[in-house]
């Protein structure tokens, strides 16, 4: 069985976050995959939405376009206690995030909500999303020890930028939109990042469809997993962690679940 699939560019560099700051880790991480040392916005709006499948504008919750003046240097977290969005920089709003990618990292941003099918309409997209060069940012369950899918109720909720994706063929095709490939042990190989390993490798080749390769903050390996464990974990994000009642959590709750954010 061969794989094919998709791996962001090699110009991402890994963050890591400090405290409950992993919503914004996964946005200086996006921004300098999307945005390296302030580069123009490319693609313009008009073709974000374009790489927009059909469907996915009957999901699209909110678009934030990407501001042009926007500083590679301008602090996430400043700007998101400014706007009221976090204390500690805890993030659980999806519109939240969405704001602050396209007014701070100068990206443009989407939101897909289904509601009615769990998720399952706007995560089927990612793949195709990432084929395009696009990322996506998405908020899913951890486990306290490996950071993988869990079903925790929302007390382990993170987040994590989504880079690439492997599923499997019936003839062996490269990996696009980047210099990597996928070794059939569950390896990435080739990653223009000496320092990155796989954090978590499942088999390959999964009965829940394609394998979505992650980042996020608090470990600078790569997480594999699929990608239907991911819509799953996200589509139970129900409550935050007890004893965090300094953090800021809208009236109506966490607005994370059954969402992904595209960016690009």
């Amino acid at each position: 069985v061969h794989l094919s699939g998709s791996l962001a560019s090699s110009s991402l560099e890994w963050e890591r976050q400090i405290g409950p700051c992993c919503g914004i880790a996964a946005l200086r991480m996006a921004r300098s995959a999307l945005r390296p040392s302030g580069a123009l916005l490319v693609p313009t709006m008009d073709k974000h939405m374009q790489m927009l499948p059909h469907v996915a504008h009957s999901l699209a919750e909110v678009t934030v376009h990407g501001a042009d003046d926007a500083s590679v240097d301008a602090s996430l977290l400043q700007e998101a206690r400014t706007r009221g969005f976090t204390s500690d920089g805890e993030l659980f709003d999806a519109h939240a995030l969405a704001v602050l990618a396209g007014d701070v990292c100068g990206v443009h941003a989407t939101v897909l909500h289904d509601e009615a099918g769990s998720g399952r309409a706007a995560w089927r997209l990612v793949p195709e999303w990432l084929e395009q060069g696009g990322l996506a940012v998405v908020a899913y369950d951890k486990d306290e020890l490996k950071h993988s899918p869990a079903q925790r109720g929302g007390h382990g909720a993170h987040y994590a930028l989504v880079i690439g994706y492997a599923a499997a063929c019936e003839e062996q095709a490269p990996m696009t939109h980047g210099a990597a490939h996928v070794g059939g042990e569950g390896t990435v190989r080739e990653y223009n990042s000496p320092s990155t390993q796989v954090e978590q490798a499942g088999p390959w080749v999964d009965v829940f469809g394609p394998l979505l390769v992650c980042v996020h903050g608090l470990s600078n390996r790569l997480m594999v997993c699929s990608l239907e464990e991911m819509r799953l974990s996200c589509a139970q994000l129900e409550q935050v962690k007890p004893g965090k009642d300094t953090w800021v959590v809208a009236p109506s709750g966490l607005r994370l679940r059954n969402r992904v954010m595209l960016l690009s």
